[in-house]
């Protein structure tokens, strides 16, 4: 035939062929070609398909997928998370670890063929590793005998930051006996007058157990035991100590009271009352007390008195203490917070010139209200839950601004450029408190720009005809001085030489702009060079190099002759050129407000 098909060859690659012809007696003639072919290239493949994740631990997530609909190129698969690869396999299942627990990641997965193209990624699966840490023990585990064969038990509620509490488990002399959502719990089917061991522990949201509250010695009641004590309470003295008083018991018989702290003996008396000492401060404590009959039999525990001590230490002096004036009759103060690990800060007291004038909860204070021009000197103290103030703050003063506007400016002048233009140009105001932050220039009574800087270049005129310009200054607070004296000028009436053509602007570096030009037709005496408008010197050359600019910035040049009788042209088309990037070479200042929060 004249056609043949080549079959079997490797995707994207490059073959040489020849064909000769051979006749009835075996004479084989010369060869056609050579011609080169190149097999087309392999498609990249599909996505994968059903792409799930689960967590496998703390530190482990597993992932799995489906292959590509047409999975035939498919050598392996690239698995990415967050965007980044992470590994690749050959079959479609992956487990990710080194994780950190309890943090959600999300996954794709793209196929990959021979020639280690990537196909489009697959959906997106997300999964969170399991939580790694942990709750806490139970708090305040406490027991009493309920009756001659039952024991109650109680605690507060641990924490688990991540995954909460599930489940808190009990354990009896060292077994565990029960689990329960709630806060008590009641031990029955005891003996009567026996001592029974308890600990508890809590189990987080995914099946975590914390260590264990306790042990606490428990007694169930006798057949004869006396009633409970009454009228328990409990009053701290100070942040160590805490007296406690309860009613005479009534039975004659009675040897004494047994008093326990959060569950546990503290004390054995014959009276009703005590005082307990050598406590941690601002911490809780529950009491319970117990009667003692003369054969020994205890009665059940009396109602419980809770009770907190006091706070006794002071919050931390608040720091970066800074007064700012604003405006004639107002000053801002702010610092940086105080702390307080017992009992927190409660709020801030501040101080003006020796007293006090106000009391906030937030590290921010607008003072108002006050005299033009005056100087104020600032302290703030720290008060916390307990009441107790910190010392004085570093002091911190302010002026308040006297609402005097900027002086007016000087030196207005006027000087026609063109026969459309006049520049102008004035000596700068001055204003000692909130500076110029800009200026208003008018012609013939109405305002025509509010330039930040001392020159503008009016244009857009008439042809010989006059013009009167007056120029104010405003400051920071928005006050405006007087206007200027007039300064008159007349724009001219020869068009002058040309403007030059071909006018280039290249950066050189971070602060020098180059331009250049071509001279018009006949030449001129001089050139003067403006940037955004504004008049920034005069060259015999056509090149001029334009120095002390700001980096990244981008800024607009024009070009006029200038003739021998020194009057300029028009101005050429304006063109942009922008610097370079400075490297920052100036390190950050030093961090401030740096303070101990926690022993």
């Amino acid at each position: 035939g004249l056609t043949y098909q080549d079959n079997g060859l490797t995707a994207d690659r490059e073959y040489s062929y020849q064909v000769s012809a051979v006749n009835g007696q075996g004479a084989e003639g010369a060869k056609a070609g050579p011609i080169s072919v190149r097999t087309l290239a392999a498609p990249p493949p599909g996505p994968p398909r059903d792409l799930s994740a689960e967590a496998f631990s703390a530190s482990a997530i597993d992932i799995s997928w489906r292959p590509p609909a047409d999975d035939a190129n498919v050598v392996s698969y690239r698995i990415y998370r967050g965007g980044a690869a992470v590994g690749t396999v050959t079959g479609t299942s992956f487990r990710d670890t080194g994780l950190a627990s309890f943090t959600v990641y999300e996954y794709r997965v793209r196929s990959v063929n021979g020639d280690g193209d990537e196909g489009d990624p697959s959906n997106a699966a997300s999964a969170r590793t399991l939580d790694g840490t942990p709750p806490t023990a139970p708090g305040s585990f406490t027991g009493s005998g309920a009756s001659q064969s039952q024991i109650s038990l109680s605690w507060s509620a641990a924490s688990d930051a991540q995954t909460g509490i599930a489940e808190y488990v009990i354990y009896r002399d060292g077994g565990e006996i029960a689990r329960t959502t709630a806060l008590s719990y009641d031990d029955g089917g005891l003996e009567a007058d026996q001592v029974y061991v308890y600990q508890a522990s809590a189990v987080n949201g995914q099946g975590l157990e914390g260590n264990r509250s306790g042990p606490i010695e428990v007694r169930t009641l006798s057949d004869v035991a006396p009633d409970p004590p009454t009228g328990l309470t409990a009053q701290a003295v100070d942040p160590s100590t805490v007296d406690l008083t309860w009613d005479v018991h009534p039975d004659d018989d009675l040897a004494g009271y047994r008093l326990f702290r959060d569950g546990f003996l503290v004390a054995e008396t014959d009276g009703t009352q005590y005082r307990d000492a050598g406590l941690a401060p601002f911490t809780t404590y529950v009491y319970t007390v117990t009667a003692v009959a003369e054969d020994g039999d205890e009665s059940a525990p009396s109602t419980s008195a809770t009770v907190t001590t006091p706070d006794d230490t002071g919050p931390s002096v608040p720091e970066d203490l800074s007064a700012t004036a604003v405006g004639t009759q107002r000053v801002d103060v702010a610092w940086s917070p105080s702390s307080d690990n017992e009992s927190g800060i409660l709020g801030y007291r501040i101080f003006r010139d020796g007293g006090e004038i106000a009391v906030t909860e937030a590290t921010i204070f607008q003072d108002g209200q006050l005299a033009p021009g005056t100087t104020y000197e600032y302290r703030v103290s720290a008060i916390n839950g307990a009441e107790l103030e910190s010392g004085l703050s570093d002091p911190a003063s302010a002026t308040t601004l006297d609402g005097s506007g900027p002086s007016v400016p000087t030196g207005l002048g006027a000087t026609p450029v063109s026969t459309e233009s006049i520049a102008l140009a004035w000596s700068p105001s001055t204003d000692s408190e909130s500076g110029i932050a800009y200026y208003r220039l008018f012609r013939d009574g109405s305002e025509i720009a509010s330039p930040a800087g001392t020159e503008f270049l009016d244009t857009g005129l008439m042809s010989g005809t006059e013009y009167e310009y007056r120029v104010s200054a405003v400051n920071g607070e928005g006050l405006e001085s007087d206007l200027s004296a007039a300064a008159p000028a007349t724009t001219l009436t020869d068009e002058g030489t040309p403007a030059p053509t071909g006018v280039t602007a290249t950066p050189l570096d971070e602060s020098q702009i180059r331009l250049a030009w071509t001279a018009p037709e006949g030449g001129a005496a001089g050139y003067n060079v403006f940037r955004d408008q504004v008049f920034i010197g005069t060259v015999m050359a056509t090149a001029f190099v334009d120095t002390g600019l700001q980096p990244s910035t981008t800024y607009l040049y024009s070009v006029a002759s200038v003739d021998s009788d020194g009057i300029q042209g028009p101005l050429s088309g304006q063109i942009s050129a922008t610097t370079s990037s400075a490297a920052d070479l100036v390190p950050p200042a030093a961090p401030t407000g740096l303070r101990l929060i926690a022993p």
